[in-house]
């Protein structure tokens, strides 16, 4: 009896957990997915801010390529949508290693690449309409001059952000913890009452083969 007990609160906690580790890791993918959307809308909002920023400063897209070179991140650190300064040409940025190229495509009036923010395409290349067209429009005083598109890349996340990444994961591990002792306990408590009538059988049962024939087992459902 002891034996079948233990085999059902085995299989009850082996369901629970497994139910519980997949809804975790369900909850886990469809929570970084949709953090990975916004920090990619969020990066596109200020790639565009600082693109507007410097075409309206220079007047046109020379040197932006430069600019907002990848290996170049240190240098030019102004707020999204600031103004770089337009008494000397861009300078040249200081390296910054770990630093991950902004995961955009600009494309110029004529749909030609001249920043490249992936390995899909580089600069030179001509953007078809179809591409052009999933974009976001960049325009300036009602004049488009450019088109900003994704290159499928996630940016590289800031400390904050991947702070909140392994809180996230935490949070799940102990959610996951605290399911599997709920599992024990319930499926301990599920199988000695499932087992609880069979129990009572098999005392009943004992006695009888001693000969005691004054038995009787409650039936309750």
């Amino acid at each position: 009896m002891r034996s079948l007990t233990l085999k059902l609160s085995l299989a009850f906690l082996a369901v629970a957990l497994t139910v519980a580790g997949l809804a975790a890791v369900f909850a886990r993918n469809a929570l970084v997915r949709e953090f990975d959307r916004l920090v990619v809308q969020q990066a596109e909002e200020n790639f565009i801010a600082d693109i507007t920023a410097y075409y309206e400063t220079f007047g046109s897209w020379d040197g932006a390529h430069e600019w907002f070179r990848p290996q170049n991140a240190a240098a030019n650190k102004q707020q999204p949508g600031q103004r770089p300064s337009a008494d000397a040409p861009p300078p040249p940025r200081q390296s910054q290693p770990g630093t991950l190229p902004p995961p955009f495509y600009l494309a110029d009036q004529d749909g030609i690449i001249i920043i490249s923010g992936g390995p899909k395409y580089r600069r030179g290349y001509v953007a078809t309409a179809n591409e052009l067209e999933n974009g976001t429009v960049v325009e300036i005083d009602g004049t488009v001059v450019g088109t900003v598109f994704q290159s499928g890349q996630i940016p590289e996340l800031t400390p904050d952000e991947q702070r909140y990444l392994d809180r996230i994961n935490q949070a799940l591990l102990w959610a996951g913890l605290a399911a599997g002792a709920i599992a024990i306990v319930l499926g301990i408590l599920l199988a000695r009452t499932l087992t609880r009538p069979v129990r009572e059988l098999t005392t009943a049962a004992r006695a009888m083969a001693k000969g005691d024939f004054k038995q009787t087992v409650p039936v309750l459902s």
